[in-house]
């Protein structure tokens, strides 16, 4: 006897359909026989019915079953990363690989896509991976829908519901028989429709034409307090054991899983478990499994049990199982201590796979059952972790001891207040000293202090006596040293990378990796190691660590002229960082923000307090031909900028020394602009070409090209404000400097600034490039050498051994004309012969 309208649902079937519409997430939560499965039922209905694809199992697991089964496309598209990240739910690829929550949520998110995925009854296996799910789904379009067994959420219905429902059901019937039911149904939809079944097998309702009869004298044994009488009925007291302890595992169990929980030998665990079947309270599931006809009679079944057996069932099954499933049984043996102490457990593990937000939640959990020392300690490791020291400083507070006085030091240095960090220190005796001198060090260079900082930081280096100790110590040293010569970095992070090696660091070695290749990058460009610490991050499902990596590796990407590679590489980082929160997230999206304005694309607003924003405002400004609001921006934030020594890097120092020569004439700026450090080619040559400006010397110009050689864009960039100067003097040589310019917005795809680049060279009567006017797609690698699209048919052509009389047939051109392009491609192209000019092709295919 089943209703065909969902009544009093009707808010959230609303909701369902907002979030149809847009992506995001749903959790319906509720009582057993309060409709939960068949509300979601209804869900995936309307889905279907829109066309949307549906999803839908009691573990993930389950749910992405049919995407092999059906072979997804979208499955060959994803890359090996996130396949890898996929082996523990799909068995086409295992082995499994143990993968982060994080990174199995990404790898979900690009194969479903515009979706619904429905778990039902959501269970703590899957929990750290749904947690990431919920952020990303609206993202994407995903609609992701959770039931779970809870005394709150959905409501009962009330008497008007009720009475709707019956109607809905048997259409016109007596007030007196809704009374009846209301009664013994108590509001929960499952058990009116039990009772209307109930009376019709009795006899008591009867079909009369197109409606029912019903009989007053025959009354219905199902109510809502029946269900525990009918469970208790049906048991025979020596079965209490295996079902309780079935109803305590809570899903699909067999014999196997129920002998040591119930406490019974085999035997009689499988005789228990076939009684049940017979009697209707268990339902067989297949393969020798078995679980509830419904969540009602597991209910019922802890109700009827003696709270000492429920007790004595839930301990046992909590040893065998893994924390997050053994701090629920806890609570259900009324073990809170015991329960605490496992929520902890699993906030642990999943603070070392870099689930933090989950890791919280997990420490909360904790702390709501006991007041931990160890729950207040993880819980300002996660809050630290996410960037939320203000948040750490105050958990760290309540624990007076070393350790948490030296991570609300680290919190306090993150948030710049150094008289706290100094304090928290003096009270770390007892710590270990390598950590305190380390930190110490941190504190010296971030109020200016380098010499102080280097002697700390080797006295650090000294003092560790674990291998932990000893990378923390050495990075601390190699960011330290960094700062003045970033050569000097290499030997301490190189011996980090060693010591993380041999001891088996993962983490460590990754992050040494990393940190070289921010050397590369302030020395060489080389993206070697960029590369490297990306792919390490990727093949440990890391993906905090591969954001931090591609935020570094995008600019050298960009400079190297692979600007569409720069481009997905910068897009992923902003995606995953904004999707789930990671501490990236301000510097990918300031990354990303001034990578479209370099490209010339539109540009958002960005929130002043983002990192680099005065570089962004700046940037934006720049390439839009707008130098005077560009030294605006910079004037109002120059004290800043010479104060702080984690701006020295920053190419705004440089920028707006550049910016005072050729505006105003004045060399103040770039005298003060520092030479050294993390930029230094950058600082240094825009400096140099801000002083070639005022005195007018073009060797000194030459000379801040040549620093500017690793950074092309920022040289580009430079050239416009440069080039006029000189142009106007007389002084250098403007022309190639344009030229250069010309090519290198070409490549980005900056038509404005390219164009900008064609007036200045227009007004002073140089040639002005003209752009190809073949057919062929020029590869970016080529783009950067000035080739154009004419040259490019010719290049093809002539790797197709064509000679050049035969090249002008085929184009329609003179051979005049083609030996000219042949001889433009091979002094672009550095070729010492025709035969290299083949070469390149043949590279290109392979």
């Amino acid at each position: 006897m089943r209703t065909r309208n969902f009544v009093g649902r009707g808010r959230e079937l609303a909701e369902w359909r907002r979030i149809l519409s847009r992506g995001g997430t749903l959790k319906i939560r509720g009582e057993a026989g309060i409709g939960k499965s068949r509300l979601v039922t209804e869900f995936a209905r309307i889905a279907r019915d829109q066309g949307v694809r549906v999803l839908r199992g009691g573990t993930l697991a389950q749910a992405l079953a049919p995407v092999t089964r059906l072979g997804w496309p979208e499955l060959h598209d994803l890359a090996p990363c996130y396949r890898t990240a996929l082996s523990a739910l799909l068995p086409e690829f295992r082995p499994v690989v143990e993968t982060p929550g994080l990174m199995t949520a990404e790898a979900v998110v690009r194969l479903l896509g515009r979706s619904v995925l429905i778990i039902d009854d959501r269970r703590e296996a899957d929990a750290a991976v749904l947690d990431h799910l919920a952020l990303a789904a609206p993202d994407v379009g995903l609609c992701l829908v959770t039931t779970e067994r809870a005394p709150d959420g959905l409501s009962r219905l009330d008497a008007a519901e009720q009475h709707a429902m019956i109607t809905d059901v048997l259409g016109s019937v007596p007030d007196d028989l809704v009374a009846l039911i209301a009664e013994r149904a108590e509001g929960v939809p499952l058990i009116i429709e039990e009772v209307l079944a109930d009376l019709v097998r009795i006899g008591g309702l009867t079909r009369s034409g197109d409606g029912w009869t019903w009989r007053s004298e025959l009354v219905p044994m199902a109510t809502a307090p029946s269900v525990d009488a009918m469970v208790a009925a049906r048991m025979r007291p020596e079965l209490h054991a295996v079902v309780t302890a079935v109803a305590v595992l809570d899903g699909v169990v067999s014999w196997r899983d129920v002998e040591p929980v119930a406490g019974l030998g085999p035997d009689a665990c499988a005789r228990g478990l076939a009684d049940l079947t017979a009697a209707q309270v268990l339902t067989a599931a297949g393969r020798g499994r078995f679980r509830f006809h419904h969540g009602l009679i597991r209910d019922a079944v802890l109700a009827c049990a003696s709270p000492s057996l429920v007790r004595e069932t839930a301990a046992r099954a909590a040893v065998r199982c893994e924390p997050a499933r053994a701090a629920r049984l806890h609570e259900l043996a009324e073990n809170h201590t015991e329960a605490a102490r496992s929520h902890v457990e699993h906030a642990r593990l999943l603070l070392a796979g870099g689930q933090l937000r989950a890791a919280e939640q997990a420490a909360l959990a904790a702390l709501r059952l006991a007041d931990s020392r160890d729950a207040h300690d993880v819980l300002a490791e996660a809050l630290t972790g996410m960037g939320r020291y203000a948040e750490a400083l105050e958990v760290s507070a309540r624990l007076d001891d070393a350790d948490a006085h030296c991570r609300a030091a680290r919190c306090a240095l993150e948030t710049g207040d150094h008289a706290l960090a100094a304090a928290h220190l003096d009270r770390a005796g007892g710590a270990p000293a390598s950590r305190v001198a380390a930190l110490r060090a941190t504190l010296a260079f971030d109020i200016g202090e380098r010499q102080t900082a280097l002697s700390l930081a080797a006295e650090a280096v000294r003092l560790a006596d674990e291998p932990e100790l000893l990378c923390a110590a050495l990075l601390v040293s190699g960011r330290v040293a960094r700062a003045g010569d970033p050569t000097d970095a290499i030997a301490p992070l190189t011996r980090l990378e060693q010591v993380a090696t041999t001891a088996g660091l993962v983490e460590w070695r990754e992050r040494a990796i990393l940190e070289l290749g921010l050397v590369d990058r302030a020395t060489t460009m080389h993206p070697a190691r960029l590369r490297e610490a990306r792919r390490t991050a990727i093949d440990r499902g890391a993906l905090h660590a591969v954001a931090l990596a591609e935020v570094n590796l995008y600019p050298v990407l960009l400079e190297s002229g692979d600007v569409e590679q720069a481009q997905a590489v910068c897009d992923h980082a902003a995606e995953i960082s904004a999707r789930y929160g990671l501490g990236t997230g301000e510097t990918a999206t300031a990354m990303a923000a001034m990578l479209a304005a370099v490209r010339g694309r539109e540009t958002p607003q960005l929130p002043p307090t983002l990192p680099n924003i005065v570089m962004y405002q700046a940037f934006r400004l720049l390439c839009t031909a707008d130098p005077v609001g560009a030294l605006t921006v910079l004037d109002s934030t120059y004290d800043r900028l010479r104060q702080r020594l984690d701006m020295r890097a920053s190419p705004a120092r440089g920028l707006h020394a550049l910016l005072r020569a050729v505006l105003h004439d004045d060399p103040v700026p770039a005298r003060r602009t520092p030479v050294d450090g993390i930029g230094s080619w950058t600082n240094r040559g825009l400096a140099l070409l801000g002083e070639a400006v005022i005195s007018r010397d073009g060797r000194l110009a030459e000379r801040a090209y040549t620093d500017l050689s690793y950074a092309p864009t920022m040289a580009s960039i430079a050239t416009t404000l440069a080039a006029p100067r000189a142009l106007a003097a007389g002084w250098g040589t403007p022309g190639p400097w344009l030229q250069a310019a010309h090519s290198r917005f070409s490549l980005l795809g900056n038509n404005f600034m390219r164009r900008h680049c064609e007036r200045i060279m227009r007004d002073a009567g140089l040639p002005v490039p003209r752009r190809g006017r073949g057919d062929a797609d020029v590869p970016q690698h080529l783009q950067a050498m000035g080739v154009t699209s004419r040259e490019m048919d010719v290049l093809l052509l002539v790797a197709s051994n064509l000679t050049n009389a035969d090249i002008a047939t085929r184009l329609s051109v003179s051979r005049r004309t083609v030996d000219a392009h042949v001889r433009s491609l091979l002094a672009k192209t550095g070729s010492a012969r025709r035969g290299h000019l083949a070469g390149l092709v043949g590279a290109m295919a392979s």
